[in-house]
């Protein structure tokens, strides 16, 4: 039997040299769950959803109309940023212009701080690496689509009924796309 199949089966694992005695394997301890099936130290919950925008206000406008109660806040000497709780999870939105830079005091390789809103990145594209949406329960998708197409928003997916819901994409003003759905009733 060669060496990788005894690690596999929870034997011991030799280097090849017969002059060196082989390790017993040790097996893993496993965590205690909390819950059955869930270890102690996995994640109870989503915490925060930050978001940096190179188009703030735009931002800030495009999720008010999809029912976000933002608010200014400002922590200490730090930045105005716009933020609301949603579901437990704090939302926030801050100008990417005014970010500080990271712990090393460098930029992250990319970024332009303070550069001209038509010079600013915009998201990685739909599905691409680098890439994420994050999608948001409403109780009238019908509705938030006409907020939106109100405010010249270009819907990515018109509202298409699914088994689980109803469902629409669209772009927010720094081109990440957000997913909203509405569950049956």
């Amino acid at each position: 039997m060669s060496d990788a199949s005894d690690a596999e089966d929870g034997g011991s694992v030799s280097s090849g040299d017969s002059a060196t005695p082989a390790t017993p394997a040790t097996p893993a301890t496993p965590a205690t769950p909390a819950t059955p099936g869930k270890p102690l130290d996995a994640p109870e919950g989503l915490g925060a959803l930050v978001l940096f925008s190179a188009r703030l206000d735009a931002c800030v406008t495009f999720y008010r109309a999809l029912g976000l109660p933002l608010a200014g806040e400002r922590h200490g000497d730090g930045p105005v940023h716009h933020t609301c709780d949603l579901g437990g999870t704090h939302f926030a939105l801050f100008d990417a212009a005014q970010a500080p830079a990271d712990t090393d005091g460098t930029i992250t390789p990319g970024e332009t701080p303070g550069a001209p809103v038509d010079a600013a990145p915009r998201a990685p594209a739909y599905r691409s690496a680098g890439s994420q949406f994050f999608g948001l329960t409403v109780r009238d998708l019908h509705a938030v689509a006409a907020r939106l197409r109100e405010l010249g928003v270009a819907l990515r997916q018109e509202p298409t009924q699914y088994s689980w819901g109803r469902r629409m994409l669209v772009d927010d003003p720094d081109g990440r796309v957000v997913e909203l759905f509405e569950r049956p009733s």
